[in-house]
């Protein structure tokens, strides 16, 4: 924090470098958002002035005043360079929700999953791999979801938001809670938008037919 006070001057005499960066006070409350300017290294390359880029920290609160998400942007992008999530939210007790990996505003992380969503609890809930900002990994699930116990539930093999898997092997199987297959469906190159578990769609499915009988 001392740093980051020490090269205010710096920044604000060099701000022409960055016209799309509104630098403020430090901790500055302004519609529950905190904004926070660090000088940060970008893969160890120095700009000419001698400055390093300058990464902007969003922060947002709960009513509780617990923090509701913590975000990395770079000229106004959510990126990391480092493997580290560059958007994470929280439940208002605290514990993470969801964490995203992202690299010039696209999903973004190598051999890893960019998205990770957790129970209450912790436990983990869902990955989700990703190339060029769409669902993609090689030989192995892109889609993973899990029962609290850790179980698998539901697992995907897809190439660019494809359903494909090579050989004569399901693209798309769901588990009981005990492990044992439930479903298990064949299919290459189907085109599917995957944004919520299936209990998940069939709860929205549901609330918007008794909506209609309203």
């Amino acid at each position: 924090m001392q740093s980051i006070i020490r090269n205010l001057s710096k920044i604000f005499v060099n701000i022409q470098l960055f016209p799309d960066v509104e630098v403020k006070l430090l901790s500055l409350q302004r519609k529950s958002i905190c904004r926070e300017y660090e000088e940060v290294e970008h893969q160890n390359k120095i700009l000419k002035n001698g400055f390093y880029p300058i990464l902007e920290i969003r922060r947002d609160h709960h009513n509780n005043q617990q923090i509701k998400y913590k975000s990395y942007y770079k000229d106004n992008k959510l990126h990391r360079d480092i493997d580290q999530a560059s958007r994470i939210k929280y439940f208002k007790s605290g514990q993470i929700k969801f964490k995203k990996y992202f690299k010039d505003n696209s999903f973004y992380r190598e051999g890893k999953p960019a998205l990770v969503k957790y129970f209450k609890s912790g436990q983990i809930r869902c990955k989700y791999f990703f190339k060029d900002n769409k669902f993609y990994r090689e030989h192995k699930p892109s889609l993973i979801e899990y029962y609290r116990n850790g179980q698998i539930r539901h697992e995907s093999y897809l190439k660019y938001n494809k359903h494909h898997r090579e050989g004569d092997n399901p693209s798309y199987i769901t588990y009981y809670e005990n492990g044992n297959i439930k479903i298990k469906t064949y299919h290459k190159n189907i085109i599917v938008v995957i944004e919520k578990s299936c209990l998940e769609r069939f709860n929205l499915l549901l609330l918007n037919i008794l909506k209609m009988g309203k």
